[in-house]
């Protein structure tokens, strides 16, 4: 039968993780416990104060006892599950922990892969969030740059010059034409009087 054993190590004994683990494992070893591969190792932040550690490492580990006929038959009278139980609860490193049938509970591969999804998924929400936060700070920005422009056009009289120059641009045009009509005028006076003066 599979077993499922989790266990909390304090921050402050991090450190002798590895050998809070082998401590672990050689008391399943030695009541019949087979250890299988994977492990699932979580940091998080207690909900509350745990013998002064508000920090600390979960550990997920599977292991196989025998079944229950095959206890009866070669263990008569032996709780293998009580004994790994009374024997972890002696290890003063760990703060809790708790050992439960692995039947109905999702395997630790699919653990990992729910834990590594929830970090993607967290990253992707992240970066939505930082590209939101950067279109919302460019366009406020570009909109002072407006509000600065169109002020200092207003300040400095551009906007209206402008104005004034293409509303005046038509009348500009009419000037200059009359202007040409004169100048036309003036040079047929000249050649007449230069006419004149040559005749005499």
């Amino acid at each position: 039968m599979e077993y499922e054993v989790c266990y909390l190590i304090g921050e402050t004994k991090e450190a002798n993780l590895e050998k809070i683990r082998k401590e672990v494992e050689e008391v399943i070893e030695k009541n019949k416990g087979k250890l299988l591969e994977g492990e699932f190792v979580k940091k998080r932040r207690l909900a509350y104060e745990i013998k002064n550690e508000s920090r600390g490492t979960y550990v997920a580990k599977r292991f196989v006892l025998p079944s229950r006929d095959e206890r009866d038959e070669k263990y008569k009278g032996e709780n293998l599950v009580g004994k790994i139980t009374k024997e972890v609860g002696f290890n003063q490193d760990i703060l809790r922990f708790i050992i439960v049938k692995a039947d109905e509970i999702p395997s630790l591969k699919e653990l990992e892969k729910s834990e590594k999804g929830a970090r993607e998924e967290n990253r992707d929400l992240k970066k939505e969030l930082a590209a939101k936060k950067f279109a919302k700070e460019k366009k406020s920005l570009t909109e002072d740059k407006e509000k600065v422009f169109s002020k200092d056009k207003k300040e400095s009289g551009t906007e209206e010059k402008v104005e004034k120059v293409v509303s005046e641009s038509p009348k500009i045009e009419e000037k200059k034409g009359k202007k040409e009509e004169k100048s036309d005028i003036s040079e047929d006076n000249i050649d007449e009087k230069l006419d004149e003066i040559l005749n005499i």
